[in-house]
């Protein structure tokens, strides 16, 4: 499939190919028939994205801010590769789109194959020939509608000001200040419900497409704007003020006060200047708020995973808002094809933005986008989600190893992929697969797969490869493992290696039945690290040692995926693994006892991420473990303390080694946590025997099992957590 694209790094936009979308079980694939352009929005991404380094800082202080917190933590060559990495990513643009179901998952009940949907969403109605969207990101419409309803997410972020507005509508009176599509579509919206409006743009064109409505009162001239609203409200001011225009001055805030009545509401909906006088607003005793895009639920993963909010708690959410808008327009209350001021073929879409961002399609109101109606192109493609570019067979300087990667987010991205490359005499690439039909295409491109799928089992049943790195949430974690010891497949995966003892038993189980199996390794890269090695190179396994190690982890976002049951429901068995093998390995010695205490507190998410576990070594050796969020990130993140035979050494964030008494040194290392020798390792490792093989997995199985072992006693006080 086609997709519009933009690079961050430059703001160049292109169409590129990618790989088909492939539909999660709660999710649809949409042909797409037409998208809207967000006039305002899109140019300012796009403006933003031309800019330089130095012009994006300037914008964006707040990532400046995020970028020297990550040099403080990371260091600075490290950080500046993720940085220029995110700058290298492409990203779609679009949000609102229309269009016909072509594929769906298996837990997809309100649509059908052939049904007709307004779909919106970043990351989900795009500007492409196909869109992977979430059911409930998407509404059922009239296929005569397709044009007005390809602008849902514009009449989403509309309907949500408008609920913002607490003042009964019927009856009421509202001004409207900025007739963009946004102003245009709220005036509608407002008059449907029975509001009089009055609406001020200095822009005459964008007023004509109102003057029809009886509701609404349209005015060019700020002046009589000001004055006739006010006459035309007793003097005392209209109800509520919705702000729909985007400049840089608090110019409008000020005019919507003084047109405000007492107790008034004023809504932003748009941009501008919030600094003004509070005692403007404390005069009248008004109300101000700023709108936020389509409702409640918007921007939010989980909501828009298909978790909607119950009616009796949030009424008007995201996807309600966007099937009441459709109805307005199916029962003919709103027209938004009347707004359509310019329509372009998709092909031509590189042109059309370009004469945007050089002022030329200023004046336009409603732009679509309009995609090809021929069935052929989608039949021919969605016979598979790969994307194809098959090259001549090389011959390997290993055994034939034929890479496929699952996953490319961050770590992927900004570490691993970089690090594969530089064995690619050792590797061919085949495979590339991950959600996002643009970050597949990207990826391929840029490391020159063979292939690019958004579907995971294409790529775990692919005949040619038999080498898997992934990288995907843990939930998928357990059945690639699977598949992989099945298949016959190597594998390298992210820790853990799975997030229950029932996933536990079904791949120990599958383990003990096969004679013979392929290398499989977890990412517990720390130990592969130039740092750690120099502190074991200082140790002596004859002897008992003290371990403390310290895990400043910091807070994140209470509904981050790692807390879902699917992903294991907490940090400590998606992380902590990482750090029993580091015990293992430096002690040299198994875990013989585990217990352990999570904090008491009244908050789960404070408990759950904070705790404190002590394991026994069969050698006699003891290991300290504390875990907690509520630290500092200006200080260090992981910290390893060893007491042994009249010394103390010490580790600070794998930068520098610390040995105090009669071996005394300190060493300084650049950041490197290990990841480059343990992929080397790996692939050496593949032309192992059998019983090595074994013997590694088996290491990996106990890893986990002391993990959720240590889990069941952090959280034995307090289960609902475990």
């Amino acid at each position: 499939m086609k997709t519009l694209i933009q690079k961050y790094s430059n703001g160049d936009i292109s169409i590129e190919e990618l790989p088909n979308p492939h539909p999660l079980s709660n999710e649809i694939v949409v042909k797409t028939s037409y998208s809207a352009v967000s006039i305002g929005t899109e140019a300012s991404i796009i403006r933003l994205a031309k800019k330089s380094l130095i012009g994006k800082a300037i914008d964006r202080p707040d990532l400046v801010r995020r970028v020297f917190q990550k040099i403080n933590q990371t260091g600075f060559l490290e950080t500046m590769s993720e940085v220029f990495n995110r700058l290298d990513s492409p990203f779609p643009l679009g949000y609102s789109a229309s269009g016909e179901v072509i594929a769906k998952g298996s837990q997809v009940k309100k649509f059908n194959i052939g049904d007709f949907v307004s779909i919106i969403g970043a990351n989900s109605a795009n500007h492409s020939e196909m869109n992977v969207c979430p059911d409930n990101m998407a509404h059922k419409i009239n296929k005569d509608f397709a044009k007005d309803s390809a602008f849902g997410m514009l009449g989403c972020i509309s309907m949500n000001a408008v609920r913002l507005i607490k003042t009964q509508l019927g009856g009421s009176s509202i001004a409207v200040i900025g007739a963009g599509i946004l102003g245009n579509i709220t005036s509608q919206i407002l008059s449907a419900y029975g509001a009089k409006v009055f609406v001020y743009d200095p822009n005459e064109t964008k007023l004509k497409f109102l003057s029809d409505n009886p509701n609404i009162k349209t005015f060019s001239n700020k002046k009589s704007f000001l004055d006739i609203t006010l006459k035309e409200n007793d003097f005392t001011g209209v109800d509520g003020v919705i702000i729909s225009c985007g400049v840089k001055t608090n110019e409008p805030i000020i005019d919507a006060i003084n047109i405000s009545r007492a107790s008034g509401e004023i809504v932003l909906l748009g941009v501008a200047d919030i600094s003004v006088d509070r005692n403007l607003l404390w005069e009248k005793e008004l109300s101000f708020v700023v709108s936020k895009a389509g409702g409640p639920g918007s921007l939010n993963e989980d909501y828009e995973r298909g978790k909607d909010y119950p009616n009796n708690i949030k009424k008007w959410t995201q996807s309600r808002n966007l099937a009441e808008f459709i109805n307005l327009i199916e029962a003919r209350k709103i027209n938004i094809e009347a707004l359509i001021t310019h329509q372009e073929d998709f092909k031509n879409s590189v042109k059309f933005y370009n004469e945007l961002i050089q002022g030329e399609k200023s004046n336009e109101l409603g732009v679509l986008l309009k995609y090809s109606s021929s069935n052929e192109l989608f039949q021919k493609q969605t016979t598979s989600n790969r994307y194809m570019q098959r090259h001549e067979s090389k011959s390997s300087t290993f055994t034939d190893l034929k890479l496929g990667v699952i996953g490319a987010g961050i770590h992927g991205k900004n570490i691993i992929l970089p690090i594969l490359q530089s064995f690619k005499n050792e590797l061919e690439f085949e495979y590339i697969c991950t959600k996002s039909s643009l970050n597949a295409g990207n990826m391929k491109k840029k490391y020159k797969f063979k292939n690019a799928s958004t579907n995971r089992d294409e790529v775990l049943s692919d005949k040619d490869t038999n080498l898997i790195f992934s990288f995907e949430p843990h939930s998928y974690h357990k059945d690639t493992v699977l598949k992989c010891l099945t298949e016959k497949k190597h594998l390298l995966i992210e820790k853990p290696i799975c997030t229950s003892i029932n996933e536990y038993n079904e791949i120990q189980k599958k383990f003990l039945d096969l004679n013979e199996i392929p290398l499989i390794r977890v990412g517990h890269n720390r130990k592969y690290s130039p740092s750690i090695k120099y502190l074991a190179s200082n140790l002596d396994l004859n002897e008992p040692m003290m371990i403390e190690i310290d895990i400043n982890a910091g807070s994140i976002d209470r509904d981050h995926w790692l807390y879902k049951e699917s992903n294991g429901g907490n940090r400590l068995i998606s992380e902590c693994s990482h750090f029993i093998d580091l015990a293992v390995f430096l002690t040299g010695s198994h875990l013989s006892d585990i217990s352990g205490y999570s904090l008491d507190s009244n908050d789960p998410q404070i408990s759950i991420d904070n705790f404190k576990s002590l394991f026994k070594h069969s050698n006699g050796s003891i290991t300290s473990f504390s875990y907690s969020s509520l630290g500092s990130r200006n200080s260090h993140r992981e910290r390893i303390k060893i007491y042994q035979d009249g010394n103390i050494l010490e580790l600070t964030d794998y930068k520098q080694v610390n040995i105090q008494g009669s071996k005394k040194s300190k060493k300084n290392f650049r950041h490197d946590l290990g990841f480059r020798n343990q992929i080397s390792d790996f692939l050496r490792d593949i032309n192992l025997d059998q019983e090595s093989k074994k013997r590694i997995f088996q290491e990996e199985l106990n890893l986990i099992k002391s993990t959720l072992d240590m889990s069941e006693e952090v959280f034995k006080l307090s289960k609902e957590y475990s």
